[in-house]
């Protein structure tokens, strides 16, 4: 009991989640997030056993952004027709539970609100307002960029993808891989030439700083 008997702390900061935990198990860092791609195998091998597991929420915010000044986002319906016809209980059985919808604000945030709306897939929904503004009948073809080197933000787009592909055959959805200085060097450019991009956002737990950054 009391105060642990330690001299120093030392906080690594820096590299994906699948260094980290590589560096974990190799008995250099004393804790790490397991990646999404990881979590059935250290649920299931016998050699995790030795480790104790933490179930424990983060401020991890993952997003889809689109750009509106490209057709089809343009148009707000098509923006919620997106969040309608994406399936939000595949993705999180893809992470193995490690993940939940959020509403306009994230746990852990000052001002999070539990029963704050929240999208729930809707295929019939999103059929409306693609048919409402015509891209239902001429479909389209669009590109979401992603960071090659997070296998979360790909099942992202993947997911992404084969929610709107299944919807309609007429949708067309590239998941375009790339490496992290190339995503940073296409947002650096103007104007952004992608339709749509996967990212996280930094855990702010003040909301303003959240919602300056990313919802403006």
């Amino acid at each position: 009991e009391g105060r642990p008997f330690l001299d120093t702390v030392v906080f690594k900061v820096g590299g994906t989640f699948e260094q980290t935990f590589a560096q974990f198990l190799a008995g250099n860092l004393d804790e790490a997030i397991i990646p999404s791609g990881k979590t059935e195998e250290v649920q299931k091998e016998p050699r995790y056993r030795q480790y104790q597991l933490l179930r424990r929420p983060t401020l991890g915010l993952l997003f889809i952004g689109f750009n509106t000044h490209l057709k089809p986002f343009d148009d707000k319906r098509v923006r919620q027709a997106f969040n309608y016809a994406f399936n939000y209980q595949g993705y999180m059985q893809a992470l193995g539970g490690f993940a939940a919808k959020a509403t306009y604000l994230p746990p852990g945030v000052l001002g999070y609100d539990p029963n704050g709306p929240k999208y729930s897939q809707d295929l019939a929904r999103a059929e409306e307002l693609f048919r409402q503004t015509g891209w239902w009948d001429r479909g389209f073809s669009l590109s979401v960029l992603v960071e090659s080197g997070s296998p979360t933000f790909v099942a992202i787009g993947l997911v992404m993808k084969d929610s709107l592909e299944s919807l309609n055959e007429k949708f067309q959805v590239q998941v375009r891989q790339v490496a992290e200085a190339q995503f940073d060097q296409a947002h650096g450019k103007t104007p952004f030439e992608y339709a749509a991009w996967i990212k996280n956002a930094d855990p702010f737990r003040d909301p303003h700083f959240l919602m300056e950054t990313y919802f403006h």
